[in-house]
């Protein structure tokens, strides 16, 4: 599946699979522009995951790690933001990703445990669940308004391009997004791909 270019969005806004949606919002964690992305799904959808096999996980995977446990291996909702990490962040960095996905699960009526996040951007400083919380509303009220290209330049930080590929096979369409630039070795390393 090609990666989308520049000149090629206007044909990644149309990329749509039923039963989910997806938005993108400014959530004020960059200096400009989208920060925060959202992929919905309208009933539990089984899921799997491969997490970087890094020695010090971001507070992220460890929170989505349980919650694909607790919720058996189902979600409702991915939430990514840009522009701070929530690495290296400790037990605040942890209960910073638990409520924001409590407060994500709240707004669409399911588990906080079938809610699960994702962070990318500058290490080390705290994530400010003020400010994703604040953005939540906005997110969830456009789900689909800008189609999957939206999604796709929420979740970018050093990227030059985003990165986004559909393709119908056997009947199902299938959508993914990816983030990062040369940050998939070794063992996904810092990629993030939905």
């Amino acid at each position: 599946m090609p990666e989308a270019t520049a000149p090629e969005a206007s044909k990644v806004a149309a990329f749509k699979v039923a039963g989910f949606k997806v938005a993108g919002a400014v959530g004020g964690l960059k200096k400009s522009g989208l920060d925060l992305g959202l992929i919905y799904s309208d009933r539990p959808a089984t899921v799997a995951a491969v997490f970087t096999k890094n020695a010090f996980p971001a507070a992220p995977i460890l929170v989505t790690r349980e919650h694909l446990k607790a919720s058996g291996n189902t979600a409702r909702a991915v939430l990514v933001n840009a522009g701070n990490a929530n690495a290296v962040t400790g037990e605040a960095g942890l209960n910073a990703a638990r409520q924001c996905a409590a407060e994500l699960a709240k707004r669409l009526g399911c588990r906080p445990a079938e809610i699960f996040v994702s962070s990318t951007g500058v290490i080390g400083r705290p994530l400010p669940v003020d400010k994703i919380v604040a953005a939540l509303p906005s997110l969830v009220e456009t789900m689909n308004a800008g189609g999957a290209d939206v999604f796709a330049r929420a979740i970018m930080t050093t990227d030059t391009v985003p990165k986004v590929a559909c393709s119908t096979v056997g009947g199902v369409r299938m959508l993914g997004f990816a983030k990062g630039s040369g940050m998939i070795h070794p063992n996904m390393a810092t990629m993030l791909s939905y």
